[in-house]
């Protein structure tokens, strides 16, 4: 079955189909709205598409290159392992193409320097986003940069200090001012003690007093690994232009001191995605009550994703969470922690809870087992959906 979204695309392709039957000129407006992104995706199911496109961009008399605004390219893993494309057929497509606004670099392996360069000087202010696991400074030094998702190696995930490249990161982060939109990962790699600029250190961006991140306006800390002390949030806080952010994601579970250091520091953050797991050795819940004051003060929220391994929505968090958002959040996500185990367990009339939230205008669940143990005067022996005498799982 089709996602929303492969829906939406389908009936848009139909329409600009019929548009194109239509007459000369809708012809040409349909090809206009069709091909302002093409994507170049380099893999087995993508190969007859993509070369025939490379094909019509690399031909003059061809009026898509007329079209193209954003120009992306993904899984090319280089010239050798390619199944349709190499570099020199990339940078012919640049070249033909008219204008460009925006070039994306999905792909595992460095942006080659040539096809830099060439986007410099053919489109100097096109926005660079770009998506990799090795960078080089040649790719940092690129005013254009705009958006950077970026996975930083590592000798190890675990423990309080390890050999990684996180110090050469931060000083080409700090070089990049158009830099809008960060996102953050780590990976294994055993060998990374042997690259250059490799130092053993805390897994977090390795902040002095002075530092100060681009005006980001999305900051995405997808590592679950990453480190979040105290000392390491004050200097986070100082180095970000908090009135720029609008958009957050915390990987790791229960920050609680990234929590009481950005509580009411960002007042136009949009979206939030973080992540909570339960701790029994908390009987306060203090983390969770942090984390609850810190989502009441995004004034702003309209959009939540939640990732949780017990989800019971008769606690402070969740209680506070509609009293303050209930009226005006538009997006709610909820999810297991981890995507690769069942659960969360939750408890509670869950439905009266999302009835909280009178504006929502999409509600995404994403549960790959659900256990339900709630207990309620209105609902006894009612699961989620399902009235049964005694509770069931839901899938």
């Amino acid at each position: 079955m089709a996602t929303d979204g492969e829906q939406l695309y389908l009936e848009r392709s139909a329409v600009l189909q019929r548009l194109r039957l239509t007459s000369t000129r809708l012809k040409d407006f349909a090809d206009a709205v069709a091909y302002r992104v093409v994507s170049l995706i380099d893999d087995e199911s993508h190969e007859q598409i993509t070369y025939r496109l490379a094909e019509r961009l690399t031909d003059p008399a061809d009026r898509i290159c007329h079209y193209v605004r954003d120009l992306r390219v993904s899984n090319f893993k280089g010239d050798t392992h390619s199944y349709c494309l190499n570099t020199n057929l990339v940078a012919n497509c640049l070249r033909n193409i008219r204008y460009l606004d925006s070039f994306s670099w999905n792909c595992d392996t460095p942006i080659p320097s040539h096809l830099l360069k060439d986007l410099q000087q053919r489109f100097p202010n096109a926005q660079l986003c770009a998506n990799v696991r090795l960078f080089g400074q040649t790719l940092f030094s690129m005013p254009c940069l705009y958006r950077l998702d970026v996975s930083i190696p590592c000798a190890g995930l675990l423990g309080d200090y390890n050999t990684s490249l996180f110090g050469a990161f931060k000083q080409a982060l700090l070089q990049l001012p158009n830099l809008r939109r960060l996102s953050l990962d780590t990976h294994y790699d055993p060998n990374v003690s042997r690259l250059k600029g490799a130092a053993l250190d805390r897994l977090q961006i390795p902040l002095e007093p002075g530092d100060q991140f681009p005006a980001l306006v999305s900051l995405n800390l997808r590592s679950k690994s990453y480190t979040y002390d105290v000392d390491h949030c004050k200097r986070l806080l100082s180095s970000i232009n908090c009135d720029k952010l609008q958009s957050l994601t915390l990987g790791g579970s229960n920050p609680i001191s990234f929590f009481t250091e950005f509580r009411q520091r960002l007042p136009h953050l949009t979206h939030l995605d973080m992540s909570y797991a339960s701790n029994r050795d908390d009987p306060r819940d203090l983390r969770l009550k942090a984390c609850a004051d810190f989502t009441a003060s995004l004034i702003s929220l309209n959009s939540l994703v939640l990732r949780v391994d017990h989800l019971d929505v008769r606690s402070g968090f969740f209680k506070t969470l509609t009293e303050v958002h209930g009226p005006t959040l538009r997006h709610l996500h909820l999810q297991a922690r981890q995507e690769d185990i069942e659960g969360p367990f939750y408890r509670g009339n869950i439905g009266k809870f999302l009835f909280g939230f009178s504006a929502l205008r999409s509600l995404h669940m994403a549960f790959h087992d659900l256990h339900s143990y709630h207990s309620c005067p209105d609902c006894e022996g009612y699961t989620w959906g399902v009235r049964t005498s005694e509770p069931n799982n839901t899938q």
